[in-house]
């Protein structure tokens, strides 16, 4: 198979965008099927305990996955951009490990704090978790090796969340079948579909391992606990403070209102977390970190991908706030409550598209401590929005809550941004702007996806 390694920025961006949103796309058709089933199997009531349950295991979650993954793999993929092979295999190493260790632990310590958990909430809960711990465990382990391909630039695994989904959607519809399917059984096809699909990323894992790392001796010295000192334990704790944090809305709905009201809440928020998975933000964390080194042209990728997040995040809102509504009515219309809060969540669409890029480059640009500050301030103010207003106007609090996050984020990445790289600065006249370069972007986009081949072909950087 040949191995192709020269190509721009623009081309690398499409066929990788182009082959995400394929995959994505049936992702999300996917997992609407299986929300689906899992809608149509349990009451309202069920639905919002199964959220709960997703809630507790997410916080536990949050100490594993994405505690220091982006600082590891950007440096990871740093050394790979400059043929630091026995840097990137050495801190890949100390990254696996590290991570399946914390894993196995908190996995342990769910399973163990399953029952106080029950004692206090509901006597069934308990064996959910437990359940439900096993998903973390396994999706640990999944997440640490799709991470080496994204540190590798390696495009072969793009398919491996859409045959998690078709995997999940067979038990379900096995579950379904024989009138099983209930919570407990709604977890366990989320387990069993993990542990498939572990296998096979195995499989790949195991093959571009061997072709990146062939004849490659690991550095001997330790480089994970060197790049942990760099950035302080502070900075660390932020990826688990706001995953954590953010399940905890979750558990401020149950407080102030009640279990149908987390329902509704969390199909409103899945439907627009789906929505914003077609924003093509997905190629930038994993080609930026290969540009790093010219800072003008940094400069110009900055602003061009900020705008290009903007209109395609402000696009697809708009498709969405017509096309949700109808399938929801007639899919699953005793969740038609959920739709006005959802079309709220909506407005934020473009702001979320403008984020998620900034993050992209902050993290390549290892600026943690904007990133630190922005977590800390900004949970305490939507955690204290949420238990203002949720008493007040109900679950339009967690619009005006969505609005001030994103909102604030992108007002505060902008603002640091500025004043960190004036040459960069981001303004809203960027943002709205049309010119020569765009013109030329979009016809390059135009030409490539009209040659679907091109984006299946294998690209391996390294």
């Amino acid at each position: 198979m040949a191995e192709v390694t020269r190509h721009s920025f623009s081309q690398l961006f499409i066929w990788g965008t182009a082959r995400g949103q394929f995959w994505g796309t049936i992702v999300q058709a996917l997992t609407l099927a299986n929300s689906f089933f899992i809608l149509a199997a349990l009451s309202v009531y069920q639905f919002g305990l199964y959220q709960l349950v997703l809630a507790v295991i997410a916080i536990a979650d949050a100490f594993v996955t994405g505690l220091f993954d982006d600082i590891a793999i950007n440096d990871i993929s740093r050394h790979f951009a400059v043929g630091r092979r026995p840097e990137a295999r050495r801190l890949f190493h100390e990254f696996a490990g590290a991570k399946i260790g914390l894993a196995v632990a908190a996995f342990l310590v769910l399973f163990l704090a399953s029952n106080l958990i029950a004692a206090h909430y509901d006597k069934d809960i308990g064996s959910l978790i437990r359940i439900a711990g096993a998903l973390l465990l396994l999706g640990a382990l999944k997440n640490v090796l799709l991470l080496f391909f994204r540190a590798a630039v390696s495009l072969i695994a793009f398919s491996t969340a859409a045959m998690q989904e078709i995997a999940r959607l067979a038990f379900l519809a096995f579950f379904w079948q024989w009138g099983t399917l209930g919570i407990a059984e709604a977890l366990w096809a989320g387990v069993l579909a993990t542990a498939v699909v572990l296998v096979w990323v195995a499989f790949l894992f195991r093959r571009e391992y061997r072709r990146i790392f062939r004849g490659v001796r690991a550095r001997a010295d330790r480089l994970l606990m060197e790049l942990l000192k760099r950035y302080g334990l502070l900075v660390l704790f932020r990826y688990a403070f706001s995953k954590a944090t953010k399940q905890l809305d979750l558990w401020l709905v149950q407080v102030f209102l009640k279990t149908e009201a987390v329902a509704l809440y969390a199909l409103a928020t899945n439907l627009v977390v789906i929505v914003q998975g077609f924003v093509p933000t997905g190629m930038s964390s994993t080609l930026l970190p290969r540009e790093v080194s010219d800072e003008r042209r940094f400069g110009y990728l900055y602003r061009r991908g900020a705008k290009y997040a903007f209109w395609a995040g402000t696009l697809i809102a708009a498709a969405s706030a017509i096309a949700v509504p109808v399938a929801v009515d007639l899919l699953i219309p005793k969740y038609l409550p959920a739709v006005p809060l959802f079309l709220l969540f909506l407005l934020t669409t473009p702001l979320y598209g403008i984020y998620k890029f900034q993050k992209a480059v902050l993290v390549v640009l290892r600026e943690q401590k904007l990133l630190t500050v922005r977590i800390f301030s900004e949970r305490v103010v939507t955690a204290g929005v949420l238990a203002v207003l949720l008493p007040i106007i109900g679950l339009t609090a967690a619009a005006v809550e969505l609005l001030v996050t994103y909102g604030g984020r992108v007002a505060l990445f902008s603002i640091g941004m500025n004043r960190r790289y004036p040459a960069w600065r981001l303004k809203l006249r960027h943002l709205l702007a049309f010119d020569a370069d765009d013109l030329a972007f979009l016809r390059r986009m135009f030409t490539e996806l009209r040659h679907p081949r091109r984006w299946f072909r294998p690209v391996r950087l390294t």
